[in-house]
């Protein structure tokens, strides 16, 4: 990521906003965000309850499990969905699809999660990706 260089004289305030953006940026699909959220304890900041689009990208790969059991939880009830990676119609210059999982109520306070599972067999997803409607 081409970030713009980071001028003297900053205070130490400006500079934990510098890293913190920093990291945003460099290690969007890294999967480390949700530890930096906690760590720096500004979950009531930047996660807003609403209504989310959740989709997963699913790599197509030579020894992929065939099924995949997705389990959205939105903090309050629990969603089981099944994905057959033979239904994956790959287009363009990717080696995957963007899956969208559903649309789901989400409050702020709550411990929503995406888990993917795939018995016996590889399973993978790169990305989790919660867009707000």
């Amino acid at each position: 990521v081409n970030m713009p260089p980071v001028t003297a004289g900053k205070s130490q305030g400006e500079m934990r906003s510098v890293v913190r953006k920093e990291r945003l940026y460099e290690l969007a699909m890294e999967g480390f965000r949700l530890s930096d959220i906690r760590r720096w304890k500004i979950a009531e900041q930047v996660i807003k309850g609403g209504t989310y689009s959740i989709y997963t990208y699913i790599p197509k790969f030579s020894g992929i499990a065939a099924e995949m059991t997705i389990i959205v939880s939105d903090g309050e009830r629990t969603h089981q969905l099944q994905v057959h990676t033979s239904d994956l119609e790959i287009q363009g210059q990717t080696s995957g699809e963007w899956i969208k999982l559903g649309d789901f109520r989400i409050n702020s306070n709550s411990n929503a999660s995406v888990r993917i599972i795939a018995t016996g067999e590889k399973s993978v997803a790169d990305a989790v990706l919660f867009v707000a409607n």
